[in-house]
This record gives structure tokens, sequence and C-alpha cells, in this order.
């Protein structure tokens, strides 16, 4: 399976690569005029908008990359979403959760007949004949055709006894979608509920990978102790690195909270990546503020390594990788998207960059 992947991918690189945090942390010292420099609100609010255009076109040109990498890659499925266009417009319905040899023959979006049994798909052939009509959008009988072809197709279990007096009060003959089934899977044997397990990734083998990690990172911070420029960037960069992953699992924790905590008519905001994006943003600005304070009535000393480095490595690394641009635009654009309101994405925007500005300041 490649779900754990996508999510490494999707939650743990573009998440942590993308940070909200030190975005709205450059706005806010150029609002606030640090150092010899006067208050800048303009730029920084063009500042926030040319962030955010940025965001978005740069997320809608990987989608379409996506698709062109995909469709390149994925022939078949490229011919089937096309075919798939033209099935819908006449009515029918496609399960997507189907298999992808059956999920094109049922639906009739076949290309390429594959070297099968005749016989077994003649079999798969008088099934979707006596339920063709039962595929089209708005049947009645359509929810309990795509459960029963869920249940031995994919799941691989017999449809419950619910499901069997549909089968019989419309003449669907499960036996020859039985038959096929057992052809199909001749080779493999049968798993039934819990009995389906995925071993290619465990918690244990993540937290001892975690541990190796983190094993190499103290003997660096440990080795690189030199008191020049180079040593003192590296040692930080080390250092932010140990404060990386609990900023990222924080993150991904607190994103199932989407759509679960504000009540009614507000249950669309996506609670956790707004609560990560101003927690990290307040976090960020705290870190530079207490360094700026120390560093105007103190040199740099090789102790005061720990007291700074801390700072930025909480503010590189944890707060870095809590919050998130990525799937903020994501989040963003899929309000945009919505063709009754679209107005969510921009009452959003204002959601997450008006608080992380004004607390900031």
């Amino acid at each position: 399976r490649w779900d754990v992947i996508h999510l490494a991918i999707r939650t743990g690189f573009c998440g942590s690569l993308t940070t909200l945090s030190s975005w709205n942390a450059d706005m806010v010292v150029m609002m606030y005029g640090a150092g010899q420099t006067h208050s800048q609100v303009a730029r920084a609010i063009i500042g926030y908008i040319i962030g955010m255009e940025t965001a978005l076109g740069s997320f809608a040109f990987g989608s379409k990359v996506a698709i062109w990498i995909h469709r390149y890659v994925n022939p078949d499925l490229a011919k089937e979403a096309d075919a798939l266009i033209q099935r819908k417009e006449e009515g029918v319905f496609i399960n997507k959760k189907l298999p992808d040899f059956e999920r094109r023959f049922l639906a009739d979006l076949i290309m390429d007949i594959d070297d099968h049994d005749q016989d077994a798909m003649s079999a798969l052939e008088r099934w979707r004949v006596s339920t063709v009509e039962a595929r089209r959008v708005g049947n009645v009988n359509l929810p309990a055709l795509n459960e029963i072809e869920n249940c031995l197709l994919v799941d691989r279990q017999l449809p419950s006894p619910e499901l069997q007096e549909i089968l019989e009060r419309n003449g669907w003959n499960i036996a020859h979608l039985q038959d096929w089934v057992r052809y199909r899977y001749a080779s493999q044997p049968i798993m039934i509920g819990s009995e389906l397990e995925y071993e290619g990734f465990t918690l244990k083998r993540a937290i001892y990978f975690l541990l190796v990690v983190y094993t190499i990172l103290f003997f660096g911070l440990a080795m690189v102790n030199g008191d020049h420029s180079y040593s003192v960037t590296y040692r930080t960069m080390i250092y932010a690195a140990i404060f990386a992953p609990p900023g990222a699992l924080l993150r991904w924790q607190l994103g199932k909270l989407n759509g679960k905590v504000f009540p009614g008519e507000w249950s669309w905001i996506p609670a956790g990546t707004l609560v990560v994006n101003i927690l990290g943003s307040i976090i960020s600005i705290m870190a530079i503020a207490v360094e700026l304070r120390i560093t105007e009535v103190d040199n740099y000393t090789p102790t005061s390594f720990w007291i700074i480095g801390s700072l930025r490595a909480l503010k590189i690394g944890f707060a870095g990788c809590l919050t998130t641009v990525s799937t903020f635009v994501s989040e963003v654009s899929a309000f945009m998207k919505c063709p009754l309101l679209p107005y969510r994405a921009y009452i959003y925007i204002l959601m997450t960059l008006v608080p992380c500005s004004i607390i900031g300041t």
C-alpha cells in the first residue's frame, strides 16, 4: 500500500517544507519595524497578498503537473478517465472502490480485454448484464449493488442477509460474481475482517527508525562544536532538526480535529490546521523577540549558543514544522472550487492570517 508513503510525503515532507510561521514572522517584523528600520505596514500587507497568491499559483501548477505525469505513467487510467466523462454523461455510476479491471469492465469502460479465462469472463459478463439498469445514477438499488460488489471484490466477504434479500428480489444471480471471484483470487488465501493486515509499515519500525535518526543528530551536535560562524550555523541546523519531528507529529495529530470542533454552520472550518498555524506563528515570533532582546544586551559567547540556538531551533525546527502552507493552501483551493460557497476560502484566509499578524505584532 502507498497510503503511508503518501501521508509521509504530504504531511511530513511538504507540510514541514512549507512553513507559515516564518512567512508570518517576516511580515510581523516588517510591520513592527525592528532594529533601525521603520514600520512598513503597507509592504507587509502586500507581502501577505503576494505570498498567498504565489502559494495558490504553485498549488495549481503542481496539481496540473501531477495530472500530466499521472496520465503519462498510467495510459490505461488516462483512457479510462476520458471514457469516464462520457459514461457519466450517460448517467452511469462508476464505483471507484473496485479493482481496476472489474471497475472498467462492469461500467463498460474496458479498453483492452486482459487474457482471462473465458468461462470466468462469461460469468462476469452475465453479472454485468443482469445489473446494468441498477448502475444508473438515481436507481434505488444502486447503493445496494455497490455494497454487494465491494463485499465480494474488495473485502472478499459474503454479503449480509439484507443484501441477499435484495439480490433475490432483483433477480441478480450472485453465483456469477462468485465464480469470477473464485477464478480471480484462486491463488490467494481468503482474508476476512480483522485478518486483513498490512505489514509493510508498523509503529515499532517507525520508532526504531526515529531513534536511529536522533542518535545521528545528537552525535552530530556533539561533534560540531567549533566557535566559528560555519560551525555555529551547522550546529543550529542540526539542533533545529531535533525539534522538527515533534512539530510535524503534533500537526498531524491536530489535523484530525478538522471539521470536528466548530458547531453547526461553522463545522466546515479546518480547526486543526487553523490552530497549528496560529500557535506556530506565536511561538516563532516570540522566539525572534526573545533573541533580539538577548543580542541587544549581550554579545555572542560559546555558552550563549545554547540560548540563542535553542530559540532558533524552536523557531525553525518546531514552529516551522508545526505550521504549514501546503495544507492551508490545499484547503483554500478546495473551498474556492465549491460552486455554492466559494467565499469560505476568503473567510478562512482572514481567520488564519489576521490573528497571526495581530497576535505577533
